[in-house]
Order: structure tokens, then C-alpha cells, then sequence
């Protein structure tokens, strides 16, 4: 064979290899063992409706596989049924319909003056003035629920309660509030859940609680609340059961100007107060007359060993505490705690008023 005719046979193939493929065949034509895969394209025209939803615009002809050309016709109002005159403002035009809705506006002030769910849809405003003296001024929500306005109190003013013997619950469920101002409360006796759930408190002022007989749940849930001053309580004082319960954000408390010899219930009084470090009881903080400490420091995790030195202190005047119950694990702390507390000075004292850690 001749090198001439060896070359043309070379650049046929060459030629076979660079064209012959599918993509240049097609799709129903097999040549020199190579099967097309070209579709001929059979287009159509489509005119579309818009809807409110997204659509997928395929070809639906018989033998139509392609898109030549897409119509998306003009919004109107048919678009969505609720499009008419009595749904829009009057004077406002929404896709070629013109509104004629004029609505009714809420007009004067409705005074509040007790707790409740109370209407107010067809006032502009509504003045708040509830029995336990918080006021708020509030725009038109229809059907206020006044136990939620609390929540959204962060500041009171100084109110006149001097002649008032109970504060319970005055403040409670005001998670915004920031700040009390210093409350005339020489008169008051209940100071029951104070302020329970003031998350946003840091710090309080040194109240009068002279004539104080219950600060059960005084402080309870104030998890911000990282001061407390130096409280001077009398004799009066019979309750302290969860009165710091989950000050988690405390570390250090000054209880001496405490006099607890007529209280019976301890119960909770630190519970989670998970950051207390350092607490201080005076020579008037006694256990006389307490018949419940359970739990008492729960999950005061962080207690130096001078403050369960001072804890071991008191325990000695718990007279009327039944002795089963004179177990360091009743009081709430842990067994590392406990052990602990038995290599301290005033262990001995505690054991001898019939006190053990309550672990075998």
C-alpha cells in the first residue's frame, strides 16, 4: 500500500473520530457503529396566568418538546378573591380596584383600676392605675390582659406606703424592672414574694423590715441580683422559708443583723444559690423554734469553708428540730461538703447537739 493512500485513510478516520459522535447524529440514525443522540426541537408558544403561587411552565402538545415563546399575561385583581372594594381603604387603589373601606378609629381613654381581662377595643387609650399602685400607659391592644403588663415594668416611681402592712407579691413578675426606689415599709409585716421573678434586679436598697414576719420568697428567682444589704430584722419574724431561692448571681450574704429566735421555717432559704461563697450569721441568728430547714442549702455549691464553719455554728440551738432530721444531707449540702464540714472547729459542737453528715 502506498504512503500516499496510508495517509488518506489516516485522515478519513481522523475525520470519522472528530465528528462522528452522537451529539451530531441524529437520535434515531446509527452510523459506522455510533448511535445519534440530537433531538430535532418541536416548539410551541405558551400564554400564562399568574397565580399567587410559583408555577413550572412545561410544554403539554402532542409532540412538543421545547419553549419558543412564554406570555405571562397582566396581574389583575383576580389574582386573589379578597381584592374588592369593602377590604381596601377608601381612596386606595389595589390592581385597578379602588377601595371604599373607611374602618372605625378608636377614640377617648378607658381608666382601669382592677386586675383582669378587660375590652378595650373601641378606646384610643387606656389609663392603668391597679390597686397595688403600678401605672402604665398603654395604646389600644384588643382584649389587654393585665397580669403580662408587669412584665414589661422597668421602673416604678417613689409611691406613698407608709400606712401599708403588706407588700406581698408587689412587685412579682416584673421581669424588666431595674430598679425599686427606697419604699417607706415601717408598717408592713408581709413582704411575701416581694419580689419574686425580678430577673433584672442587681442591687436593692436596705428596706425597713422591723415589723417584718414573713420574707418567705422575698428575693425568689432574682437571678441577677448580686447585692443585698445588711437587713435588720426583730423577733417578730416567724418565716424565711425560700427567701433567696435561686439568687443564683449572689456570693456573698450578711445576715447579723438577723434575730430569728421565733421563726420556725428555714426550708429553701438559700436553695441554688449556686455562686454563694461567703454568708455571715450574728449571735441573734438562732434555730430555736425551727421545725423545717429542709433543703436549706441545696445546691450552694460554691460555700467557702468558713461560711459552712459558720453554717456548723448555728446548728447547735436547733432545739426543736426532730433528730432525724439533724443531717447535714437534709440541709442540702453535698457529701464532699459534708466531709468537709467534719474536719472543721465547730464540728464537734454540732456533733454533740446530735448532728452527723447523714452518709454512713
Amino acid at each position: 500500500m502506498s504512503d500516499i493512500l496510508i495517509e488518506n485513510l489516516q485522515a478519513i478516520n481522523n475525520q470519522k473520530n472528530q465528528y462522528l459522535v452522537p451529539e451530531n447524529l441524529r437520535n434515531d440514525v446509527t452510523i459506522l457503529g455510533i448511535t445519534g443522540s440530537l433531538i430535532e426541537l418541536n416548539g410551541e408558544t405558551k400564554a400564562v396566568t399568574p397565580t399567587t403561587s410559583s408555577q413550572i411552565i412545561t410544554p403539554t402538545g402532542t409532540g412538543k418538546n421545547a419553549l419558543t415563546q412564554v406570555t405571562v399575561n397582566a396581574v389583575t385583581s383576580a389574582i386573589d378573591n379578597n381584592i374588592q372594594a369593602g377590604n381596601i381603604k377608601n381612596g386606595v387603589s389595589i390592581l385597578g380596584v379602588t377601595g371604599n373601606y373607611s374602618g372605625t378609629s378608636p377614640t377617648g381613654t378607658i381608666n382601669i383600676t382592677s386586675n383582669g381581662t378587660i375590652d378595650v377595643t373601641n378606646y384610643a387609650e387606656a389609663n392603668v392605675n391597679v390597686t397595688s399602685n403600678y401605672n402604665a400607659k398603654i395604646t389600644t391592644t384588643p382584649q389587654i390582659e393585665l397580669s403580662k403588663i408587669i412584665a414589661y415594668i422597668q421602673e416604678v416611681p417613689l409611691i406613698n406606703t407608709s400606712s401599708l402592712t403588706t407588700l406581698k407579691e408587689l412587685f412579682s413578675g416584673c421581669t424588666s424592672l431595674t430598679t425599686i426606689p427606697l419604699l417607706n415599709t415601717s408598717n408592713c409585716t408581709n413582704f411575701q414574694s416581694f419580689m419574686q421573678g425580678c430577673i433584672s434586679l442587681t442591687s436593692i436598697l436596705k428596706f425597713d423590715l422591723t415589723k417584718a414576719t414573713t420574707l418567705a420568697s422575698m428575693f425568689i428567682g432574682c437571678t441577677a441580683l448580686t447585692n443585698v444589704p445588711a437587713f435588720d430584722t426583730t423577733s417578730a419574724l416567724t418565716t424565711l422559708t425560700s427567701m433567696f431561692q435561686n439568687c443564683s448571681s449572689l456570693t456573698s450574704l450578711d445576715l447579723s443583723g438577723f434575730k430569728t429566735s421565733n421563726v420556725t421555717a428555714m426550708g429553701s432559704m438559700f436553695n441554688g444559690c449556686s455562686a454563694l461563697t461567703d454568708i455571715t450569721f450574728g449571735s441573734n441568728f438562732s434555730l430555736a423554734k425551727v421545725t423545717n430547714m429542709q433543703n436549706m442549702f441545696s445546691n450552694c455549691t460554691s460555700l467557702s469553708n468558713t461560711s459552712l464553719n459558720n453554717i456548723l455554728a448555728i446548728l447547735p440551738t436547733a432545739a426543736k428540730l426532730s433528730a432525724s432530721n439533724k443531717k447535714l444531707y437534709y440541709l442540702g449540702l453535698t457529701y464532699d461538703q459534708a466531709t468537709t464540714c467534719t474536719s472543721l472547729s465547730n464540728w464537734a459542737a454540732a456533733q454533740t447537739a446530735g448532728w452527723s453528715t447523714g452518709w454512713a
